[in-house]
């Protein structure tokens, strides 16, 4: 929550299966990774579906 917090995400249908895309607001200059985790609907474990990596700043950033 220091660099960036989730704004919203907004489900939707694609092909018949459902999506989401999540929108954060750059908080802070920085780097991380943001972990995408999925759990099966039976029940289960855990498990990291994607790993994503986020720069925010002046340097080597889309947020300039």
């Amino acid at each position: 929550p220091i660099m960036f917090r989730l704004e919203h995400y907004l489900e939707y249908e694609d092909d018949g299966a459902t999506r989401a895309r999540y929108m954060f607001l750059a908080l802070e200059d920085g780097a991380s990774d943001v972990l995408i985790k999925m759990q099966p609907l039976s029940g289960g474990d855990v498990n990291i579906y994607k790993q994503v990596s986020i720069k925010i700043g002046r340097d080597n950033s889309f947020f300039k």
